[in-house]
C-alpha cells in the first residue's frame, strides 16, 4: 500500500485520470471558448486595423480550436470512459493522431505568417495586406499537410477475439516501427518544428522592434497594440513548445 491507501497500480489510475482526462478536459473547454471568443472580436475589428492581420488571427483560433478538439479526442476522453477507449479509439487514432500533428504545424506556421504580415505591415511594403486565406493560410495548410503525410500510415486498426466479441486494437505499422523512419522523423521535427520557425520568429520580432523604434513617433495606439498581442502569441507558441 502507499499513499492514502491505494496501491501504486490505482494511484497510477487516478492520476491519468485527472491529469490527462479532466484536466485535458478543462482545458480544451477553456480554450475553445476564449478561441470563440477571441475570434468573435478580431471578426469585429476596427477599420483602421489590417485586415490580412486580424484575419489571420481568426484562422489561428480557428486551427488553434480543431487542434483542442483532437487532443480531447485523443487524450482525454478515453480516460473518461472505458467504453470509448475499448471500442471507438482504436478506430480514430490512425487518423485523428496526424490531424493532430497537422493542426500543431499550422498553428505554428501561421504564427510565422502573422509575424511576416506585421512584417510588411510595419515597413509598408506593398505585398502587405493582401489577403490572409490565399497568401497566408493555403499554403501553411498544403505543407501541414504533406510533411506530416507518412504519419497516416504509423498505424492501424486491428481485431482480436475476445470474449465480448472481436475488440479492436491499435497496431503500429512496419512502417512506424521501421528504426531509420524514426529518426528521420526527429530529425525532421528538430529541424521544421524547432530550428527554422524559432529562428525565424525571433528575426523577424527583432526586426519588427527595431522598425517600431524608428518609428516610434509616428506609431499609432491601434498599431502599438497589435505588436503587443503578436509579442504575446509568439512567446505563448514558445512556451507551448
Amino acid at each position: 500500500m502507499t499513499f492514502s491507501g491505494y496501491d501504486q497500480d490505482e494511484l497510477n489510475t487516478l492520476l491519468e485520470y485527472y491529469l490527462s482526462g479532466v484536466s485535458i478536459l478543462i482545458v480544451s473547454v477553456l480554450g475553445l471558448s476564449g478561441n470563440i471568443v477571441s475570434g468573435l472580436v478580431f471578426k469585429c475589428r476596427h477599420r483602421d486595423t489590417n485586415q490580412t492581420f486580424t484575419d489571420l488571427l481568426v484562422w489561428l483560433a480557428v486551427i488553434d480550436s480543431v487542434f483542442l478538439v483532437l487532443v480531447l479526442l485523443l487524450f482525454s476522453l478515453p480516460q473518461l470512459s472505458s467504453h470509448y477507449s475499448d471500442w471507438i479509439l482504436p478506430h480514430i487514432v490512425p487518423t485523428v493522431l496526424p490531424c493532430t500533428s497537422v493542426a500543431m504545424t499550422a498553428s505554428l506556421y501561421t504564427v510565422i505568417a502573422l509575424c511576416v504580415e506585421r512584417y510588411l505591415s510595419v515597413t509598408g511594403h506593398r505585398q502587405s495586406n493582401m489577403g490572409a486565406f490565399l497568401g497566408y493560410i493555403l499554403p501553411v495548410s498544403i505543407f501541414s499537410t504533406f510533411y506530416n503525410f507518412p504519419k497516416f500510415f504509423e498505424f492501424s486498426t486491428q481485431f482480436m477475439e475476445t470474449e465480448r466479441g472481436y475488440l479492436p486494437y491499435i497496431h503500429p505499422t512496419k512502417f512506424r516501427q521501421n528504426q531509420q523512419y524514426s529518426l528521420y522523423v526527429l530529425g525532421l521535427n528538430l529541424i521544421f518544428m524547432g530550428l527554422i520557425p524559432f529562428t525565424i520568429l525571433l528575426i523577424l520580432n527583432v526586426l519588427i522592434t527595431r522598425k517600431l523604434k524608428t518609428n516610434s513617433i509616428l506609431i499609432e495606439r491601434p498599431d502599438s497594440s497589435l505588436s503587443v498581442l503578436l509579442y504575446s502569441i509568439v512567446i505563448l507558441q514558445i512556451a507551448c513548445h
